[in-house]
């Protein structure tokens, strides 16, 4: 016995030495926890290999309301910058947002490329911010690499970061993070008995953060919550001070949730889902924290649009009762969890405080849920896998050990996963007919799926084809006033090989028929006026556009058709009138400046007349250089 024991401590000293000699004081630490900076840039590039192939996509879904159609963002100067400070656009504020999109068109103009490039940066910035924040979190390097890896390739991100749409997402977080990584500054620096001037400066650093963040999105207003969170996560002390130096973060929260809520209502974005009860909204508000949560761990069958969970059917009840034993589960393991509570519960809790605003309970959106909401509240979820990995390779007993060869080979089994479905993903938001047909694949019953795909195709002129995918619409939900209203638009222009032409009666029919369901539906009106005008009903042309500009006083396109209308009755005073308030709402209307200018010419005014023609000819409108060369050389 004792000659083996002898053995064994021989045997262990000749190791010993072995090491020593071949490592001549080298530490023996894996050289990947060593070399964090270049594990670190490893994840971003192959992050940027991944999301490369979403740098060739097209504009898509949205980006014709936020990017193509938006005037606000085809001038760079002082009056549209103040434009986008104090006014709404598409039911959001968010006037960093437009601010970023506007220097990319004045540089690019409308080329997609640039503009998915700007997200494919921002999001590799952000991927670098996620790594600071966790490390200064958890001061392990192994965690901050498993979460920002998680985080950098997750295939429910590439909505955020295909979509140009999106660059919203993007650019608040980007703030977000910074915010919270100086805040940790903050209080470090504090309990390290710092200099007051740089405790104040990682302070002021945080605020002036936020307040990015939340002119870029209005999502961040979770922010001074999560504060508080990390006050719990550091055990920072419950003190009037500790109190006090969140007051500016919540008066600012309350500030920009006050005008989120009053920009989506006065959108009717709040009016867009399906009406549920109140005890409903708290049974759909579990249902999506788990779906979320399932989501991001099995990440399958992702699509651009969630459908709203029946409460007719007994499935309802079924899911939701379900979803609220998943959350009982939770709940009991992070009380049993020993140790490693305050982990869970911080993760748990950051996910669920940023993930919060989107579960419906303020009903906003026409769809459940969106992966783009998942941006930063995935990290929470990260937050755990990480901990509980560094938790099995710093337990050094005999499970652990046999545990963490199957939990490693489950990370990289993940990351393997994430990589395929993440470059398979940015495939589909190519352009918006990929998009909302592998929609329609994954749910075929969705009408607004069929609307949207129709969209795009009346976008590219294709109407013949355009017309079934409204019709299905349609089917699916008889009161769908859009799918009438774009049905409309495709038969009033069809005009194909085939040798169909366009059909003004069923045009006027279905403009009419989305006016029936929704009597204040503005565009549709305009359209219906500048249908019956090219049909020859001069007199239901200016009454639909009278009552255009009416209901939607600030509608540039109807001020311009009114104008013209009134011109044909020779009531010129009033066509000037109307051409300068269209020119006043959009000062780039090539149009409005050439059909004022013709009407200037037939009142003799051909000084003024020429200015506005020049402007048109300016703006690249047809017809301008020739009408300009023809009465003003």
């Amino acid at each position: 016995m004792n000659s083996s024991l002898n053995f064994r401590y021989s045997n262990n000293s000749i190791c010993h030495l072995l090491k020593k000699k071949l490592l001549k004081g080298k530490s023996i630490v894996p050289w990947w926890k060593q070399n964090t900076t270049l594990m670190l840039l490893f994840v971003v590039l192959f992050t940027a290999i991944l999301f490369s192939n979403s740098n060739g996509n097209d504009f898509c879904w949205d980006d014709g309301l936020y990017i193509v159609q938006n005037a606000n963002i085809r001038s760079l100067s002082m009056q549209s910058i103040g434009n986008m400070f104090s006014t709404f656009y598409g039911g959001n504020y968010h006037p960093f947002t437009t601010l970023s999109q506007t220097i990319v068109y004045h540089f690019w103009g409308l080329n997609p490329k640039p503009f998915h490039w700007v997200n494919f940066i921002v999001h590799l910035l952000n991927v670098i911010l996620v790594f600071r924040l966790i490390f200064l979190l958890s001061a392990k390097k192994e965690a901050a690499l498993i979460v920002t890896l998680f985080f950098a390739i997750h295939p429910m991100h590439v909505e955020s970061v295909s979509w140009i749409t999106e660059s919203k997402d993007l650019l608040y977080s980007f703030f977000y993070l910074g915010s919270l990584i100086c805040y940790i500054g903050y209080i470090k620096s504090e309990e390290a008995s710092r200099i007051a001037e740089m405790n104040s400066r990682y302070y002021l650093m945080s605020l002036l953060l936020f307040l990015f963040s939340l002119l870029s999105k209005s999502m961040a207003v979770s922010l001074p919550v999560v504060l508080i969170l990390i006050d719990y996560y550091f055990n920072r002390k419950i003190s009037k001070k500790s109190m006090l130096d969140k007051a500016a973060f919540f008066i600012l929260s309350l500030l920009f949730g006050i005008i989120a809520l009053y920009s989506q209502g006065a959108a009717g974005a709040m009016d867009l889902i399906p009406v549920y009860s109140f005890v409903d909204k708290i049974f759909l508000s579990g249902y999506t924290v788990v779906f979320y949560i399932v989501k991001l761990l099995v990440p399958t069958s992702l699509s651009a649009l969630y459908p709203f969970v029946d409460t007719i059917t007994g499935g309802f009840a079924i899911q939701c009762y379900l979803a609220l034993l998943f959350i009982f589960l939770i709940i009991w393991g992070i009380y049993k969890s020993g140790k490693y509570r305050k982990e869970l519960i911080f993760g748990t809790a950051f996910f669920l405080i940023t993930i919060s605003l989107v579960l419906q309970i303020i009903p906003v959106g026409r769809a459940m849920a969106a992966d783009r909401y998942t941006y930063i509240p995935s990290i929470g979820l990260f937050f755990i896998i990480a901990q509980f990995y560094c938790s099995i390779s710093e337990n050094k007993s005999r499970l652990t050990n046999k545990i963490k060869p199957y939990f490693i080979l489950i990370l990289i089994s993940y990351t393997a996963i994430f990589s395929i479905n993440t470059w398979n993903r940015n495939k589909v938001w190519e352009n918006g007919i990929t998009l909302f047909s592998d929609v329609i694949k994954k749910n075929p019953g969705l009408a607004l799926a069929y609307n949207n795909r129709g969209s795009v195709k009346n976008d590219l002129q294709q109407y013949s084809a355009a017309i079934p995918d409204f019709s299905e619409a349609i089917r699916l939900n008889p009161n769908y006033y859009e799918a009438y209203y774009n049905r409309g638009i495709a038969k009033g222009r069809i005009q194909d090989n085939s040798g169909a032409k366009p059909d003004y009666t069923d045009a006027v029919a279905d403009y009419t028929q989305a006016i029936h369901i929704n009597p204040l539906f503005a565009d549709a009106y305009n359209n219906r006026g500048l249908t019956k005008g090219v049909s020859g009903d001069l007199d239901g042309a200016l009454a639909d556009f009278k009552e255009a500009v009416r209901i939607n006083p600030l509608n540039a396109f109807a001020f311009c058709n009114l104008a013209i209308a009134e011109s044909f009755y020779t009531n010129y005073d009033q066509a000037l009138k109307d051409f300068d308030k269209s020119i006043h709402l959009f000062p780039d209307y090539g149009r409005a400046y050439f059909e004022r200018g013709k009407v200037k010419l037939k009142i003799s005014k051909t000084e003024e007349a020429c200015y506005d023609l020049g402007k048109a000819a300016e703006l690249k409108y047809p017809e301008a250089n020739d009408t300009l060369w023809k009465y003003c050389r």
